[in-house]
């Protein structure tokens, strides 16, 4: 705290002006500086939002860093973000996703729209903005469990490359949230009859870890499915629940078998 405290002393303080100076080194500072100040969102949200659309990338990285900073208080920032992660910069969608996870409620909604874009890498960083939202993501996992129930039948119809890497970021910010209900939820899909549902929740389950131990005996079921795919992902999660008998074990030595 101290270090900080005397590296902080070493940033001037910027005005509002400064966020539109002629000098980009001058804007630069003064976006940087604010995601490190303790900042009035009443004054700073509006520039912060106009610096996005700057010419200069750095000032438009450090503008959505200290709005993430800002957080609810800047939910008004939501659209200006979601226009900034359809850039063609990977740093700036970096920026731009990790700000908008912790926007709150507010934006969880709007993310979980864009689980459907066609561009698969803005779908991409919709739903791992969703997964670094933590409690404020809770009330909606069951519209990203959905998501992954649709994605996994784009799988079933042959679009794997395209959805694949889709489906695996879907399961792993359902481990990222706090879950609340999402186990018991996930756990159901584990018994649905569509095979690609079935596998999107094996997946999903193995993601999630530990605390999904209870799904042990619908994992162990499915180590018999008659879809290949619901087979590997079955035995994908039970060697990801740490669980303390050795029945699963065997259950696993039994599929190192299958054909």
């Amino acid at each position: 705290p101290h270090a900080r405290i005397q590296w902080l002393t070493q940033l001037n303080r910027p005005t509002a002006q400064d966020l539109s100076a002629t000098s980009v080194e001058v804007r630069r500072e003064a976006a940087f500086s604010l995601g490190f100040y303790d900042i009035d969102p009443q004054d700073w949200v509006s520039p912060l939002v106009r610096a996005l659309d700057e010419a200069d990338k750095d000032v438009q990285f450090d503008a959505a860093y200290a709005l993430g900073e800002l957080g609810p208080q800047a939910d008004t920032a939501i659209d200006p973000l979601l226009r900034l992660l359809r850039s063609n910069d990977l740093t700036l969608r970096a920026a731009a996703s990790n700000a908008v996870a912790k926007m709150g409620p507010k934006a969880a909604s709007r993310l979980l729209e864009l689980i459907d874009d066609p561009d698969r890498s803005i779908a991409l960083a919709a739903v791992a903005a969703l997964g670094r939202m933590g409690s404020a993501g809770n009330d909606f996992v069951p519209g990203l469990i959905a998501a992954g129930e649709r994605i996994s039948a784009q799988v079933a119809l042959g679009h794997i490359d395209e959805e694949r890497e889709l489906y695996q970021e879907i399961g792993s910010s359902l481990s990222m949230v706090e879950l609340g209900d999402a186990v018991p939820l996930v756990r159901e899909l584990l018994k649905a009859e569509p095979p690609e549902t079935r596998a999107f929740a094996a997946f999903a389950i193995g993601e999630i870890g530990p605390s999904a131990q209870e799904c042990e005996p619908e994992l162990q079921t499915l180590l018999l499915d008659p879809n290949v795919i619901v087979r590997r992902n079955a035995a994908y999660a039970l060697s990801r629940l740490d669980l303390p008998s050795n029945t699963s074990t065997t259950a696993l030595e039994a599929a190192t078998k299958d054909s």
